[in-house]
């Protein structure tokens, strides 16, 4: 959701500009487009949904959706956003190592 709710913003992606508020709109409009163009390199000939999805798969699914959509369809450059992520998937993955 961090991902769809940057593109959607006007201080990231800026979707906003192509009619996109919605960061569960968005993502229904990406599952049509992902299951029109890749649905069957999934092995999912029925209704798309990223829930079926292991994290290898949803990985792959993210990649696709990054690079053929946000930046080569949308022309977004989608690196700050990423290096962003980066930084505090380091911090999380030490917070997510502390016992409670």
């Amino acid at each position: 959701w961090c991902f769809l709710t940057w593109c959607i913003s006007p201080d990231g992606g800026n979707l906003q500009d192509q009619g996109h508020f919605s960061v569960d709109g968005l993502h229904e409009n990406i599952k049509v487009w992902f299951q029109e163009r890749h649905g069957r390199d999934f092995g999912m000939e029925e209704r798309f949904s990223t829930t079926k999805l292991d994290k290898e798969g949803f990985g792959r699914f993210l990649d696709i959706v990054n690079q053929e959509l946000m930046v080569e369809f949308f022309g977004i450059d989608t690196s700050g956003f990423w290096r962003e992520y980066e930084t505090m998937r380091g911090e999380y993955g030490v917070y997510s190592e502390i016992p409670f």
